[in-house]
């Protein structure tokens, strides 16, 4: 029995060793995801009823809205000319279009049209993401490589919801 016992003690001290490489590392990862979500802040965008929340990298330097006949679009815009942006407009371009064409897809009017994401670098070493769900477009462009992770992570904050109405959707 204290043979087996020897035997069993290496292999007892490797695998707690290793659950306490897992859980450091868990550990490292959810205060990494704290760390960035709290570099987030949350802005609310209203066309008229329809509430949009988002949580965004700060230092924005302008929000902008539209809505007519085709649909809503919103833009965040930073002073170094990285966005993010939503619209449910058909008819016009998505701010990525160009961004398309560097990847050899010729989107329609409107960018894509069956539930996808697409993304990549441009032509000016940028990061550009966008996502079509549900007809709507969600996405940003022109973003480095040190804020592409906080742009990515604004991309899953976004909700919507109408006044008056308690149930929140989120994109």
């Amino acid at each position: 029995m204290v043979h087996f016992i020897a035997d069993l003690m290496p292999v007892l001290y490797k695998n707690i060793k290793a659950g306490k490489i897992v859980l450091a590392s868990t550990i490292f990862f959810l205060f990494a995801f704290i760390g960035i979500k709290t570099r987030l802040t949350t802005e609310k965008i209203v066309f008229g009823k329809l509430i949009f929340k988002i949580n965004v990298p700060p230092g924005f330097k302008k929000i902008g809205k539209s809505w007519g006949g085709h649909g809503l679009t919103f833009s965040i815009v930073y002073s170094d000319t990285s966005s993010l942006y939503y619209t449910d407009d058909h008819f016009f371009v998505t701010p990525n279009a160009a961004n398309y064409r560097s990847t050899g897809f010729t989107p329609l009017p409107g960018g894509l049209t069956s539930d996808s994401t697409m993304g990549g670098r441009s032509a000016n070493g940028k990061y550009w993401k966008e996502i079509y769900r549900n007809g709507y477009w969600l996405g940003y462009k022109n973003v480095t490589e040190e804020r592409k992770s906080l742009f990515d992570l604004a991309l899953t904050t976004v909700r919507k919801r109408y006044k008056g109405f308690h149930k929140t959707i989120n994109l």
